[in-house]
């Protein structure tokens, strides 16, 4: 049995063994999914409408037009920029590592620069963009894992589940 604490407002919390990722992934919705079609694993969009390398190390995503998160209120590309900045900051190796293939983003995990450095941008409210530090066209399938989905929503809900109350602990069996 996993125990996560009193008072726990968040979902935002690393992920360091497998049941914690299970719940992530049956909780909650990426970017992409990977589903397997005539014996083949592919990616197929999930809360992305589409992606595009515009250069080498440059990644472009379009997000579906009229998402809503579990509180009602409409999905957009700064909520991932949040997200994953928040994962950054948790100090955390195994959660900030899947991380590290974008622009500084382990320089700001090892507050050597500030976020404004790291290649995560929202350009618009349905468009995010990645700048990798190497080119990587097997990157996208990175935002398939459960690292890269959003885990907070205004404190009690994530992806298309919603909690009644604030919870006083999580048990895991």
């Amino acid at each position: 049995m996993a125990y996560f604490g009193r008072g726990l407002s968040t979902f935002n919390f690393p992920c360091k063994n497998r049941v914690c990722l299970d719940i992530l992934h049956l909780t909650s919705e990426g970017l992409v999914r990977t589903k397997y079609r005539n014996n083949e694993l592919i990616l197929e969009p999930a809360l992305a409408k589409s992606w595009a390398f515009t250069n080498p190390t440059t990644l472009t995503i379009k997000l579906r037009e009229n998402q809503k998160k579990s509180d009602g209120t409409h999905l957009i590309a700064q909520d991932f920029v949040n997200a994953w900045r928040q994962t950054l900051e948790l100090k955390d190796i195994d959660a900030a590592s899947p991380f590290f293939m974008i622009a500084n983003a382990k320089e700001f995990f090892q507050r050597k620069v500030p976020f404004s450095k790291v290649g995560i941008k929202a350009i618009d409210n349905s468009t995010i963009e990645l700048r990798l530090i190497d080119p990587s066209t097997h990157f996208i399938w990175s935002l398939a894992t459960p690292s890269f989905r959003l885990r907070e929503f205004n404190g009690y809900s994530v992806g298309p589940m919603t909690l009644a109350q604030k919870p006083h602990s999580l048990d895991f069996i």
